[in-house]
């Protein structure tokens, strides 16, 4: 523990040392190293002398002195160092330095967890070193400095400041003498608002965005005196939200992130109400996203804010260079003069296809484009030039070496609006069937005709060796398509998605939620549906097992398919639950099929430790292999923990081990998960369940259940009367399926499976 009074003793060494100059420094510096550790022990609220005590050094924080302390957000190197810290029920908020890399920080409010979010931060844009220095003065102020050289501060100097405190919603408040606040950090938001948190007017979300030609743009999302407001400059874009209904009272100065709205007391958007503590994020594009905090997970998107008021083409960067947005799709103004920069990502812009130089001038040309506007109307009118001819406005774009296209807006009478565009401004086209304007982009055809013949027989030959080279593919697709596994041919299978669909549906691939055998599991979302999407990593992994990564059923993959198919990987991580809890089971990169006739198949050993059958551990397997992997799913549910559970006690680590032991001895309510108070309330039905799934766990795998008889006991239709064998493992070990040695004998459980006594 650490108190005020400790620093007031520490003091006294310190005049002492002032009185008594013969003092060594060797004590002198163990002085100081104290006052550094316990300027560190000040973790969660850190108080400030009162004015009648002699003026004390001033608390400090040097991220040098402070690497000891890491706290990992992810699996990288991403981490912060804590300053303060508060704990909530499922995370845990910091104040404190974070990093990407290690070598530059920024001061942040951030939440703990995979990807936690840094929801403020007090230098975003001036990142500091390792031998930057918080200091916590004792006139109240709260200095970031780098090197000697000033970063930030609360300016809060001689404003009676007592003390800091961190609160669970990430509000770093600086309070005074009757503990009220001088200070805060929701006062001054960055990009983000938490729940609670005001937008008052003078205050903005503000974000860079990500790839831009534009070092000063930004996107905005301000307060106004009647409404909030979104822009992004500097292409004069913005766009006023109002309020849904308001009172008869004042336009409010102040508009409230609170449980199921934006914009309290008047309305603005409606939010999917709250089941944890929720944020929303000015991003990178130009959406304000709606996430929810989950305990030991990553946090979950909810909802794209302004997306009932702002369709996706009426983002300025929606679709960028030269991009055409049309209802939500990215195209190319002509693509017999461009391309796009991502054939993968039709988002990232177009490119022409011949360089636009100054040098060439003269070759310029404007090619029409058809149904093409400036995508804002009212940013249109704010930049264009009025009492323009249609050919004056394109011959100032063909003189002007900067302008690459021009838009031009009739006023029906020969004269009208011309807007040109340069290099900056070229992300800001929006399809238009009005055909009130008249857009043109400038090509250039520069090259001399002597070269331009040559070129010509050049390409006729290279075109007619592409025709032969296309031909070849595509005989060569249809003879490997023809070789394609025919799962696409089973019911109920999901339709296939484009790379680019894919792409765009998971932000790029950005939030991961987990990691397979095959590759990575990233979220998404296409229409108002969440989705799991498994980039497959790795050249060698053919086609198929990409279209074995499927959705199915089990009882239905052994019994009902035309050919038996054993999915070899059953486990918690391949058992995927929508919204409503309905079960799917994915991943069948493993899977293997299995004819009628055959009632065992000779394979490799596939699947994952401490799931794998014992079948496996002789030459051949059934589609029942499943039916024990199963039964371990059921077993670690019912027990809430791993079936290989390295951190417990060696007697403790293997699940199945314990089952065996505990049904033995007539103790299996010992193994119910003593923190599910439904489990507790349900015991005879937990025990009924945990009598499954030994059944499924005997080590006579000809005992094993089918999987549609589990499937009916479980749906309450079916029951099975006889009593399994309380044998689990066999007779010998195996580390790579992680079973240990054991009797085999028969065991029978029946007076072990009444429950709890």
């Amino acid at each position: 523990m650490c108190y005020t009074g400790s620093l007031q003793r520490i003091a006294k060494v310190i005049v002492n040392y002032r009185k008594y100059k013969t003092m060594t420094m060797q004590y002198f510096n163990k002085t100081m190293a104290l006052i550094l550790l316990l300027g560190f022990c000040f973790f969660r609220t850190i108080v400030a002398q009162p004015s009648t005590v002699a003026p004390l050094p001033k608390t400090f924080w040097v991220i040098s002195s402070m690497m000891q302390s890491k706290i990992y957000m992810d699996t990288g190197n991403t981490y912060i160092l804590p300053v303060l810290s508060n704990n909530g029920t499922s995370y845990r908020t910091y104040f404190g330095f974070y990093t990407m890399d290690g070598d530059s920080f920024i001061l942040v409010v951030a939440f703990s967890g995979p990807q936690g979010p840094v929801v403020w931060s007090a230098n975003p844009d001036n990142p500091v070193s390792q031998v930057a220095i918080l200091s916590f003065t004792t006139d109240g102020d709260l200095i970031l400095q780098d090197g000697g050289t000033f970063v930030w501060s609360t300016a809060m100097k001689n404003m009676s400041v007592a003390g800091m405190n961190l609160d669970i919603s990430g509000n770093l408040v600086l309070f005074d003498r009757s503990n009220s606040s001088v200070w805060q950090s929701f006062d001054h938001p960055t990009d983000t608002l938490v729940m609670g948190q005001s937008l008052c007017r003078g205050m903005k979300l503000t974000v860079q965005p990500s790839n831009t030609k534009w070092s000063s743009s930004r996107f905005y999302l301000s307060a106004e005196w009647n409404g909030l407001q979104h822009s992004f400059s500097p292409a004069a874009y913005t766009q006023l939200f109002q309020a849904t209904a308001t009172s008869t009272s004042s336009p409010s100065n102040c508009y409230t992130f609170v449980n199921g709205s934006l914009g309290y007391p008047d309305k603005i958007f409606s939010l999917p109400s709250a089941s944890s503590l929720q944020f929303m994020r000015l991003e990178s594009d130009g959406h304000l996203r709606l996430y929810e905090m989950q305990e030991s997970r990553s946090p979950r998107m909810l909802f794209d804010v302004l997306s009932t008021a702002i369709a996706f083409c009426d983002y300025p960067l929606a679709c960028g260079d030269y991009g055409v947005c049309n209802n939500g799709q990215c195209s190319c103004p002509s693509f017999s003069s461009f391309r796009f920069q991502n054939e993968r990502f039709p988002g990232a812009g177009c490119l022409p296809l011949s360089n636009i130089s100054c040098k060439h001038a003269h070759h310029g040309k404007l090619l029409p484009l058809n149904n093409i506007s400036y995508f804002s109307n009212s940013s249109f009118s704010k930049l264009a030039v009025s009492s323009y001819s249609e050919n004056d406005c394109k011959q100032y774009c063909l003189t002007n070496c900067s302008c690459k296209v021009v838009i031009f807006n009739s006023n029906n009478i020969g004269a009208g609006s011309c807007l040109l565009l340069s290099e900056q401004m070229l992300n800001l086209f929006a399809e238009d069937s009005s055909n009130r304007f008249s857009a043109f982009v400038k090509i250039q055809d520069n090259l001399p005709e002597k070269r331009r013949a040559v070129i010509i027989v050049c390409s006729t030959v290279a075109g007619s060796s592409l025709i032969s080279i296309l031909l070849c593919a595509l005989i060569w697709k249809k003879c490997k398509k023809d070789k394609e596994p025919l799962f696409d041919g089973i019911p109920g299978t999901p339709k296939r998605f484009s790379f680019d669909e894919l792409k765009f549906a998971t932000r790029n691939f950005t939030i991961k939620l987990g990691h397979g055998g095959f590759g990575s599991v990233f979220k998404g979302i296409i229409g108002t549906e969440i989705i799991a999407v498994k980039r497959l990593e790795g050249v060698e992994q053919g086609t198929e097992e990409f279209l074995a990564s499927r959705q199915l059923g089990l009882s239905y993959l052994h019994e009902e398919c035309k050919e038996k198919i054993a999915h070899l990987d059953i486990k918690p991580q391949n058992i995927l639950l929508d919204d409503k809890f309905n079960a799917k089971l994915s991943d069948f990169g493993l899977s293997k099929m299995i004819n009628r006739d055959q009632s065992k198949i000779m394979t490799r050993m596939r699947g994952t430790r401490g799931y794998l059958a014992p079948e496996w551990l002789g030459s051949k397997i059934t589609e029942k292999a499943d039916i024990y992997s199963f039964g371990i799913v059921m077993i670690e549910i019912i027990c809430g923990r791993e079936n290989l559970d390295e951190p417990q006690p060696e007697e403790s680590m293997h699940l199945i081990s314990l089952l065996q032991a505990k049904a033995r001895s007539g103790q299996l309510c010992d193994l119910v998960d003593s923190s599910s108070n439904d489990m507790k309330s349900h015991m005879e039905e937990v025990m009924q369940t945990m009598k499954l799934a030994m059944w499924c766990l005997q080590v006579d795998s000809s005992r094993w259940p089918l999987m549609s008889t589990v499937a009916k006991v479980l749906e309450g239709v079916k029951s099975l009367d006889d009593t399994p064998d309380c044998t689990f493992l066999p007779s010998f070990a195996s580390n790579n399926i992680g079973v240990v040695g054991s009797s085999s004998s028969y065991v029978p459980c029946e007076s072990h499976l009444s429950g709890p006594r």
